[in-house]
């Protein structure tokens, strides 16, 4: 395996220590005597555990009603928009995050003018996040940095909350200080600029050379110290050829992971795309790549790049849920309908759970407790 997968494997161990300790486990390797971290970022004795809950939410692409299914029986539970709705008295809930634990959920809404909602659904507590960055830390590179894109993220225990600006050209942040106080009151670290340039791997192809400027799909990490996230170069917000990079949300150690070149496990496989990266509580990270005559899901973890998709067929949107379990989706467009069909099922789990209809492309599902 080439020296890059190497010194990803590094960096995935690598984490903000700071972050870690005071805001809980990132991964079940950070809990000792065969603990597990729980989606409430607390290490708790996996024996003693009742079998986790296993759901995802999704808002079709015609409607910003978010319903969510049980992953087990593939039926309905009560819609997550029923829930935020009681909360903030807000209906348009079309771009959302939900925490692992499905307390803590992120709206990029209309409340008369841009909010980006944060949701306490355990405490029915509520807050817009924008005002705190107008007249706390200010928007940086002007106004339209508080205006976020199609992505939106939130970890931590509702701690760090991430989205793309500027057409995705950037990513912000903002790190409540006190986790414990009410949303209404709690003051923020706000709007750390993540990223403005990455330079990318050297290349053979001098057009390969240069920094990067396109930034998108955050995910956080568990307890919100690292992220995730797209990273190439694009016009009108598409990024081309895009790799994958890691920060911590702090600002600090951006790196590239995986390049769809430099990385690719098997030479020749002549990769153009990499995207949609989540951490696994496990501590890898699972990846939707084009590697191959398919797209297909990889899981990386221990300097190894493996599909865990069939080779024959094309699979997207990786989505890790709290039980270890990865869910994707086959997607295809209906001419009769106009719209796309998403279908989707348990990775290595045989048939499907559910249809999305019209599918949300940009942003399908979230999964959660």
């Amino acid at each position: 395996m080439r020296m890059g997968l190497t010194i990803i494997a590094a960096l995935l161990t690598t984490a903000c220590a700071d972050l870690e300790g005071r805001f809980g486990c990132q991964f079940d390797s950070d809990c000792k005597d065969g603990r597990i971290c729980h989606p409430t970022l607390e290490c708790v004795d996996a024996a003693g555990v009742a079998e986790f809950t296993a759901r995802f939410s999704f808002a079709h692409a015609d409607s910003s009603w978010i319903e969510t299914i049980d992953v087990g029986s593939g039926q309905p539970q009560s819609a997550l928009s029923e829930q935020l709705e009681a909360v903030t008295g807000l209906g348009d809930h079309a771009l959302y995050d939900v925490t692992a634990d499905a307390r803590w959920v992120v709206l990029n809404t209309d409340c008369g003018d841009s909010c980006i909602m944060l949701v306490d659904l355990e405490r029915q507590d509520s807050a817009n996040l924008l005002p705190r960055m107008r007249s706390g830390a200010g928007c940086p590179d002007g106004e339209n940095m508080c205006s976020p894109g199609e992505y939106i993220a939130v970890a931590g225990g509702g701690r760090v909350v991430v989205w793309g600006a500027n057409i995705h050209s950037e990513l912000i942040a903002l790190h409540r200080v006190d986790r414990n106080e009410p949303l209404g009151a709690s003051i923020w670290d706000g709007g750390t600029q993540l990223l403005t340039g990455i330079e990318p791997p050297e290349l053979a192809a001098p057009d390969k050379v240069g920094a990067y400027t396109h930034f998108q799909t955050p995910h956080l990490s568990p307890n919100g110290s690292r992220i995730l996230f797209s990273c190439g170069n694009g016009e009108s917000g598409w990024i081309e050829e895009a790799a994958i990079c890691e920060a911590a949300t702090d600002g600090s150690g951006t790196q590239i992971l995986l390049h769809p070149q430099r990385d690719e496990p098997t030479p020749g496989l002549d990769g153009e795309d990499l995207r949609n990266a989540h951490y696994t509580r496990q501590g890898g990270i699972v990846f939707e790549a084009d590697w191959g005559a398919q797209v297909g899901i990889w899981h990386y973890e221990g300097s190894v790049a493996t599909r865990v998709t069939p080779v024959d067929e094309s699979w997207l949107f990786p989505c890790p849920l709290p039980d270890g379990r990865v869910l994707a989706m086959q997607t295809e467009w209906s001419n009769d309908d106009d719209h796309y069909v998403g279908t989707v099922a348990v990775i290595g789990a045989g048939g499907p759970i559910f249809t999305i209809a019209p599918l949300n492309t940009t942003h399908p599902y979230v999964c959660h407790l």
